[in-house]
C-alpha cells in the first residue's frame, strides 16, 4: 500500500489503492489536510 508523509507533522499516511494526483486527504495523526502530487514514482504530499 502506498503512503506519503505529512508535511505538518511528519507522520506517514496510508493511500488506498484508488489515490490519484490532486486526491485530498487528512493525516490521522495531525488532521492536517494533504492534497497528493505526483512526484514520478509516486506521490507526495503538500498542505491543501
Amino acid at each position: 500500500m502506498k503512503s506519503v508523509i505529512c508535511p505538518v507533522c511528519g507522520a506517514r499516511v496510508m493511500l488506498g489503492f484508488g489515490a490519484k494526483e490532486g486526491d485530498i486527504v487528512t493525516c490521522q495523526k495531525c488532521g492536517a489536510r494533504l492534497r497528493l502530487i505526483s512526484d514520478g514514482s509516486g506521490f507526495r504530499a503538500a498542505a491543501a
